[in-house]
C-alpha cells in the first residue's frame, strides 16, 4: 500500500517537473533573445541551430532560416574558401588544446561576412553543456578600425619621426631618459642611437649650460610647450651646435613624455653674424670715408649721407634727407644723370665716374664724379643705390689753370720768337746791312781800305758777339762744358757786360748740381734778371746758389722798386708763370718776396734727390 501510494505520488509529480523544466527553458530562451550580446545555440551532432537571438540578427543580418545549422554558417560568413579553411583549422586547434588542457576554448578573432556583404571583425566565445553549444559574438570592428587607424597614425608618425629633416627626440618626464631619437639627431650630434637610448642629456653632455636646461624643463612642465628657443649644444666631436628648439608634453602609453624638435641654425647664425659684421663694416666705411657716400632710393630721394658728402655740399644729413638728388644737381646736368640712374636700375651693373655739377647750399657750383651700385632684393627688385661722390672742383680748377698756363707758355714762346726775330731784324740785320753798304763804298774808294778795314772788323766782331749772346740765351753750351755753377756764373758775367749792370754771383754749393737742374736754374735766372733790368731800375743784383736741407737753392735779390706779387700773378704777364711751371716740372717750388720800393727776392728750390727733371723744365 505504501508502495502504491509512493508510485501514485511520483506519478502525480512528473507532470509538475516537466512543466517547471519547460518554463525554465522558455525563460532561458527569452533571456537569450533579449541579451545584448549576439548568441547562437546549437545542439546535437548535426549542430542544428535552435536559437539565433535578435542581437545576432542585428549584427550579421542572418536569421535562423538562413543558418538552420552550423554547416550553413561557414560559407555565408567565410565565402573565401582559403580563409574559411584557415578559420576552421584555427578553431579546431583551439578546441583540441582545450580538450588536452581540460580548459575552456580560447576566444578567437576573425573577419565574418554579413548578409549585406559588409565584413566585421568578431571575437568568438564558445561554451558547451552536453550536446548543447552556445556561441557568443563580440563585435570588434570599431576597435579594429581604431587600432588600424592608430597603427597607421603610428606608422606615419614613425615615418615622419625617422625621416624628418630636423632632429627629433622622445624622452620620459619622470627620469628624463631618451626613449627614441631620429636619424637626423644622430647626424647632427654625432651620437649613435645605441649611445643615447635610456641615457639622459646630462650623461651624454649635450647641454653646454645645464642650469638653462633645468629652467626650460620647469617652463615646459608649467606651460606644456616651448616654441623656438635658441640653444647651444656640444656634439660628440666637441663642436658647438646652435639649434632652434621646440618641445611638447605628450603621453605615450599613458607615460608622460617630452617630444623635442631641434632645427640646426648654426650656419644661419654664422651668416647673420657675418652679415651683421659686414653691415657694421659698411656703416663704418660709409660714415668714416673721406669720399662722399650716399644711399638713394629708386625714386631718387636721399636715404643717408656721410659727413664727407654733407661737407661737400654744405648741408647737414637731416637737411639732405628731405631732398631729392635732382634738387642738388645743376639743372643742365640733370637729364643726362637721371637717365643714367634709370638705366642702372634696369641693368645688372652700376656706373662709375659720371661727371656732373652739383649745387652747394651757398649756391656755388661743385664739380663731382659719381659712381653707383644697385642693391637688390632676393627677387631682383632694386631696393636702393649706394653712391660715391668725389669732389673734383679743385681738380677742375687745376686743369683749367694748366690749360691757362699752357696757353701762356705758348704765348711766351711766341713772344720769345718775336723778340729773337726783332733782335735779328732790327739790330743784327740792320747792322749787317750798314756793313754791306760801307763795303760797297770801299769798292769806289780803294784809298780808304787800309784805314776802314780795322773799323769794319771791329763791327763784325761785335755782331758776332751779339749773335753768340743771343744763341746762349736760347741754349747755354757753357753749362755743358763748364758745369752748372761755372756756366751760370759765365752767363751772369756776359749779361752784366751787355746790360751794364753789376751782378754779384756767389756759390755755396758743396755737391755737384746736375745739368738738368742747372739748365732749369738758368731759365729762371734769365727770366728774373730780364725782369729786374726792365722793371726794378736797379744797377746791382745779387745771385746766390746753395744747397742745404736736401735742396738746391737759387736766390736772386735786387734792391729796386719791387712789385705787388699777387697782382702780378693775376696779370697777363708770362714771366712768373714760366718760372713756376719750369720749377713744378722739376718737383721744385718758387717763392717771391717783394714790396713796393723795398726790392725783390726770388728763391727757386729743387730737391737734390728729385726724379730726373723733365725736358720741359730744363728746355
Amino acid at each position: 500500500m505504501v508502495s502504491s501510494m509512493a508510485l501514485d505520488f511520483a506519478a502525480d509529480k512528473q507532470p509538475q517537473q516537466k512543466k517547471e523544466v519547460s518554463m525554465t527553458e522558455e525563460r532561458s530562451t527569452q533571456l537569450m533573445q533579449r541579451c545584448g550580446l549576439a548568441l547562437v545555440v546549437c545542439r546535437g551532432l548535426a549542430q542544428e541551430v535552435e536559437i539565433v537571438n535578435d542581437s545576432f540578427t542585428r549584427l550579421f543580418g542572418y536569421t535562423i532560416e538562413d543558418i538552420p545549422d552550423v554547416a550553413h554558417w561557414w560559407p555565408l560568413a567565410y565565402p573565401d574558401e582559403a580563409y574559411r579553411e584557415y578559420v576552421k583549422a584555427e578553431w579546431q586547434t583551439r578546441v583540441a588544446r582545450a580538450i588536452a588542457n581540460q580548459s575552456e576554448i580560447e576566444p578567437m578573432e576573425a573577419r565574418a561576412r554579413c548578409k549585406d556583404g559588409s565584413e566585421r571583425w568578431i571575437e568568438f566565445h564558445f561554451s558547451g553543456m552536453g550536446d548543447t553549444n552556445v556561441v557568443s559574438f563580440i563585435d570588434l570592428t570599431e576597435r579594429k578600425m581604431a587600432e588600424g587607424a592608430l597603427r597607421k597614425s603610428e606608422e606615419k608618425f614613425l615615418k615622419a619621426f625617422r625621416g624628418s629633416p630636423v632632429a627629433i627626440t622622445l624622452s620620459r618626464v619622470r627620469d628624463q631618459r631618451f626613449i627614441e631619437v631620429n636619424d637626423n639627431f644622430e647626424r647632427l650630434t654625432g651620437y649613435g642611437r645605441e649611445e643615447v637610448i635610456e641615457r639622459t642629456v646630462s650623461e651624454i653632455g649635450l647641454w653646454i649650460n645645464p642650469s638653462k636646461r633645468e629652467e626650460l624643463r620647469k617652463r615646459l612642465l608649467s606651460e606644456r610647450h616651448l616654441h623656438e628657443v635658441e640653444l647651444d649644444f656640444r656634439t660628440k666631436t666637441g663642436s658647438i651646435l646652435t639649434c632652434s628648439v621646440s618641445a611638447e608634453l605628450i603621453e605615450v602609453g599613458q607615460e608622460p613624455c617630452i617630444l623635442s624638435i631641434a632645427f640646426d641654425i648654426t650656419q644661419r647664425k654664422l651668416a647673420q653674424e657675418a652679415l651683421q659684421q659686414s653691415e657694421e663694416k659698411f656703416q663704418n666705411v660709409f660714415r668714416e670715408s673721406g669720399v662722399g657716400m650716399v644711399i638713394v632710393s629708386p625714386e631718387g630721394h636721399f636715404i643717408a649721407a656721410n659727413k664727407a658728402f654733407c661737407d661737400c655740399l654744405g648741408y647737414t644729413e637731416p637737411e639732405l634727407l628731405d631732398k631729392a638728388v635732382e634738387s642738388v644737381t645743376f639743372p643742365e646736368d640733370w637729364p643726362g644723370f637721371s637717365q643714367r640712374l634709370a638705366d642702372t636700375l634696369t641693368e645688372t651693373h652700376g656706373f662709375q665716374w659720371f661727371e656732373k655739377r652739383c649745387l652747394h647750399k651757398s649756391g656755388r657750383i661743385v664739380y663731382t664724379q659719381s659712381s653707383a651700385t644697385v642693391i637688390r632684393s632676393r627677387n631682383g627688385d632694386p631696393q636702393y643705390l649706394v653712391g660715391q661722390v668725389l669732389d673734383i672742383t679743385d681738380r677742375k680748377k687745376a686743369e683749367a689753370a694748366v690749360v691757362e698756363m699752357s696757353r701762356k707758355l705758348v704765348e711766351a714762346q711766341e713772344q720769345e720768337r718775336a723778340r729773337i726775330a726783332r733782335e735779328l731784324h732790327d739790330d743784327v740785320n740792320q747792322r749787317l746791312a750798314v756793313l754791306v753798304a760801307e763795303l760797297e763804298q770801299l769798292q769806289h774808294k780803294p784809298l780808304e781800305i787800309d784805314s776802314r778795314v780795322p773799323v769794319l772788323q771791329e763791327r763784325i766782331i761785335e755782331i758776332a758777339n751779339d749773335v753768340q749772346a743771343l744763341s746762349r740765351e736760347l741754349h747755354s753750351g757753357n753749362l755743358e762744358y763748364l758745369g752748372s755753377i761755372k756756366g751760370l756764373k759765365s752767363w751772369c758775367n756776359e749779361f752784366s757786360e751787355r746790360q751794364n749792370v753789376e751782378i754779384n754771383f756767389r756759390s755755396d754749393v758743396s755737391s755737384v748740381v746736375p745739368l738738368d737742374i742747372g739748365i732749369c736754374f738758368l731759365r729762371v735766372l734769365q727770366e728774373a734778371l730780364h725782369n729786374a733790368i726792365k722793371h726794378s731800375g736797379t744797377k746791382r743784383i745779387e745771385v746766390q746758389v746753395s744747397d742745404h736741407s736736401g735742396d738746391f737753392h737759387l736766390i736772386i735779390h735786387d734792391s729796386g722798386r719791387g712789385f705787388d706779387v699777387e697782382a702780378a700773378k693775376q696779370g697777363r704777364g708770362l714771366g712768373l708763370t714760366s718760372m713756376q711751371e719750369r720749377l713744378r716740372l722739376a718737383n721744385g717750388t718758387l717763392e717771391i718776396h717783394s714790396k713796393l720800393m723795398d726790392g725783390t727776392t726770388i728763391n727757386a728750390r729743387v730737391p737734390q734727390k728729385s726724379e730726373k727733371v723733365s725736358v720741359r723744365a730744363a728746355g
